[in-house]
């Protein structure tokens, strides 16, 4: 990802975490746990905080915060 503006970061990150989602399976959380920490590393807390917002993640628990991100 490499040379691309947080904007396409952000919209390829929304886009995997909504595939993942959709998908399911028994560790669709994890994965998603692990976007979301890959996404703050690169892109930010308050971009990552948008995408528990607009990913709708909140209805499954997580929480946007200041510390690191787990499903609760």
């Amino acid at each position: 990802m490499e040379h691309a503006t947080d904007s396409t970061i952000f919209k390829e990150y929304k886009g995997r975490i909504n595939d993942t989602r959709r998908r399911g399976g028994q560790y669709w959380t994890n994965l998603v746990a692990s976007l979301l920490r890959q996404a703050d590393a690169e892109i930010g807390k308050d971009e990552t905080n948008k995408l528990i917002r607009e990913c709708n993640l909140s209805k499954y628990g997580w929480q946007e915060e200041n510390q690191p991100y787990s499903q609760f």
